[in-house]
């Protein structure tokens, strides 16, 4: 198979309620995520009594994203030039540029690219530690190193998706094409935002103007129906397919930008060979992560084309070539790569404490110590670190 080559471009975790600000300690804290930590109008009433905001932006790609406005940090610092901002970000090559660094030596970016896999872990670790949860019922408790590794399989491959996103809408045409729908366990939900208020029957996707040329769409799910079209999904709710999977097919959140969310993480954490439709390069930033491809199993070569739509042709094309293999014959693939699959997956708990940067878990702490929100990553506390790698590696 080819080589990925860059050619282009613990005790529970807390949950702190949500407060905006801690005015006697003259922090104030913004995040995307959840809307109560969007409070702008606060800030601006409380100005002359905070020195530092702290903004959570790692949850998204878009680094500059604030109330929609994709040049909305940078008004942000501009409006308020005396201020000392702290910005948390997941990848934020591609826009830094937004905000001029020489008249703005106030600003302080602190980029971690494992955010979604603490994040990830952390929601999910979360449900794992009440016995009635469901992924416990189902046997998928992130803390077994061992988990999915010998489940009997069922599909040559899993896909999740909520939002309809165009090129999750190509990737289905494209496995439609190849008479791979029914050889996949797929939760196709199409969902898109712009219709919260106003879902039909009709597919959000074909609504918003997604021709379909191979596929007769459909809403597909797994065990998370989708009630009343809400686009809301408990996406730390594991599938139960994901154990009888050979393989998954990762449909990330952009084909534009590199960012690695919980879509992929999840397939890190759980034992699952995968291929990501991604942005151009995206495997190869996971090599440049540490992690590694299973080039024995997918040619990988797709990763360096700057057209995400061969990408998506030539992923489906590495899927299909296992479509008449027996089960038991896939199972064998998987046999001979766990030493890759347990490798990647001590690499991504590694994630969640050595890696992280040590001014992000500082001022994580300070944020707790200050009764302000923690970042939305979850990062666990130097204090519960030896817990959480006593519960995978053992004492």
């Amino acid at each position: 198979m080819a080589i990925i080559k860059r050619t282009g471009i613990s005790t529970p975790i807390k949950i702190i309620p949500t407060i905006n600000l801690n005015l006697e300690s003259g922090f104030y804290f913004l995040s995307i995520w959840p809307m109560e930590n969007y409070n702008l109008d606060n800030l601006e009433q409380q100005k002359d009594k905070i020195h530092t905001i702290v903004i959570d932006q790692g949850v998204e790609y878009q680094f500059n994203q604030l109330y929609g406005d994709d040049f909305g940090v940078a008004k942000l610092i501009k409006k308020y030039p005396e201020k000392n901002f702290i910005i948390i970000t997941c990848n934020y090559k591609y826009d830094y540029n937004y905000i001029n660094w020489d008249e703005n030596p106030n600003v302080k970016i602190l980029d971690y690219n494992g955010y979604w896999i603490c994040k990830a872990f952390s929601g999910i670790y979360e449900k794992c530690l009440n016995s009635d949860d469901i992924n416990i019922k189902n046997n998928l408790d992130i803390k077994n190193n061992n988990i999915c590794l010998d489940t009997p399989l069922e599909h040559l491959f899993i896909s999740l998706n909520n939002i309809s996103h165009v090129h999750r809408a190509r990737l289905m045409d494209e496995l439609a094409k190849n008479n791979l729908i029914e050889k996949g366990a797929i939760s196709w939900r199409d969902v898109t935002r712009m219709y919260d208020n106003q879902r039909t029957d009709e597919l959000d996707s074909v609504r918003h103007g997604y021709v379909y040329k191979y596929w007769k769409p459909k809403r597909m799910y797994l065990d998370q129906p989708l009630i009343d079209y809400s686009n809301n999904v408990e996406q730390y709710h594991i599938p139960i397919q994901i154990k009888s999977s050979f393989a998954q097919i990762v449909a990330e959140s952009t084909v534009n930008q590199g960012f690695i969310s919980e879509k992929t993480t999840t397939s890190i954490f759980y034992n699952k060979m995968f291929m990501v439709l991604g942005c151009q390069n995206f495997h190869a930033n996971l090599v440049e992560m540490g992690f590694k491809m299973y080039e024995n199993v997918f040619d990988y070569s797709f990763d360096s084309d700057p057209d995400y739509e061969i990408r998506v042709e030539k992923i489906v094309k590495n899927i299909k070539r296992y479509e008449n293999y027996s089960m038991t014959d896939l199972q064998k693939i998987i046999n001979s790569n766990k030493s890759i699959i347990k490798y990647n997956r001590e690499l991504a708990i590694e994630y969640l404490h050595e890696r992280i940067p040590k001014e992000m878990y500082d001022l994580n702490e300070t944020l707790l110590s200050n009764k302000l929100p923690r970042l939305w990553a979850g990062f666990i506390p130097y204090s519960d670190i030896n817990y959480v790698k006593s519960s995978f590696y053992g004492d």
